[in-house]
């Protein structure tokens, strides 16, 4: 998408609270040096849309700055913008009413954009004060820096959801890589995957596998078994297949959401049902959304036989997790390990 569609894409945005407020409040976070963020739009906002905590590394110091977001042109006729300022120069209290604070900033936002008349006045009018002004090309740059799946118009706790899976799967790759050769390129050698028919596996037939699409077969199975020896490349396999689910084009074609767990911590956190496991792993506003959308999940726990202590305990678990996933409509599951034939006496 060229930087004008994108431009076009924040000028629409008309709803403050519901679209508006929810983007910034995850811009906010990203920015440099920002160590709190609230919203605080409502009756007691006080001019104020959000009140940041930002650091001043350099002085060792704590400033607090007063947002106030708008979804329309800021001219030069802006009363409703002045009663905000103006109402920025009371103290406030934040983090539930434990810290008062005063706002030494204002930072004035908009999706639209802001003239230059309105600038000077408002500048001029509160010379004293530390204003900075913020049009639709900041928010442009913002959201392509940190939450470029926005552009593909998914919901923002979605988008936000996917880059960051993306991200920690790749860093994972890198942590786990073996050989790190300065220059060399990073490419990555497919794997072939066979599949082994269900009634076959639990027989030991010897009869020849066949080779499969992989993202294919799983998405077209309630539950997979991705099996092999140690050092083959299951876990790099399936942190690529969340790579690959997490683009955003591919998630509009699928509506599967990956989610992805080591089995060892799936094991530590008993987490229950599905119910409380999937909000827990992806968040509420994305399970809310996803389900909204209807959108399938697919859960992938890798390394099912590296959690060796209590196999009993693995083994219910397990048991427990194929029952749930069975009952549901829209859940997937891919699971992990060297071969290990206990698995066969749940898969059906």
């Amino acid at each position: 998408m060229d930087r004008q569609k994108k431009k076009e894409q924040v000028e629409s945005i008309d709803d403050e609270v519901n679209v508006l407020h929810p983007l910034l409040h995850d811009i906010f976070h990203r920015l440099l040096n920002v160590s709190y963020v609230e919203l605080t739009h409502g009756p007691n906002e006080m001019g104020a849309d959000f009140v940041i905590e930002r650091g001043d590394p350099a002085l060792k110091e704590t400033y607090y700055i007063g947002v106030i977001a708008k979804t329309e042109k800021i001219l030069q006729n802006f009363t409703d913008v002045e009663r905000q300022i103006d109402e920025c120069t009371v103290p406030r209290f934040i983090r539930a009413g434990k810290q008062e604070v005063r706002l030494t900033e204002i930072w004035i936002v908009t999706t639209k954009s802001i003239s230059q008349n309105a600038k000077d006045k408002i500048s001029e009018k509160y010379s004293n004060r530390k204003i900075h002004f913020f049009p639709n090309e900041w928010l442009v740059d913002r959201i392509s820096e940190h939450f470029p799946a926005y552009w593909h118009h998914l919901p923002t706790a979605t988008g936000t959801y996917l880059a960051t899976l993306s991200r920690n799967m790749m860093e994972l790759d890198a942590q786990t890589s073996l050989l790190h050769v300065p220059g060399a390129s990073a490419n990555y050698i497919e794997l072939d995957v066979e599949a082994i028919d269900s009634d076959k596996y639990r027989k030991n037939s010897k009869e020849e596998s066949h080779t499969v699409n992989f993202t294919n077969e799983v998405l077209s199975n309630k539950i997979s078994l991705l099996e092999a020896e140690m050092g083959f490349g299951k876990s790099k396999l399936v942190r690529r297949l969340a790579i690959e689910l997490s683009n955003p084009e591919v998630l509009k074609e699928t509506k599967v959401l990956p989610i992805f767990q080591p089995f060892g911590i799936f094991k530590e956190k008993n987490y229950g049902s599905l119910d409380d496991l999937i909000p827990a792993l992806i968040g509420d506003a994305t399970y809310s959304e996803s389900n909204k959308n209807g959108t399938s999940f697919l859960l992938i726990l890798d390394g099912f036989d590296e959690a060796s202590s209590d196999p009993e305990r693995s083994r219910e678990l397990i048991a427990e997790l194929f029952n749930d996933v069975r009952a549901r409509e829209n859940v997937h599951l891919l699971l992990t390990s060297r071969p290990f034939k206990l698995l066969s006496l749940h898969y059906s």
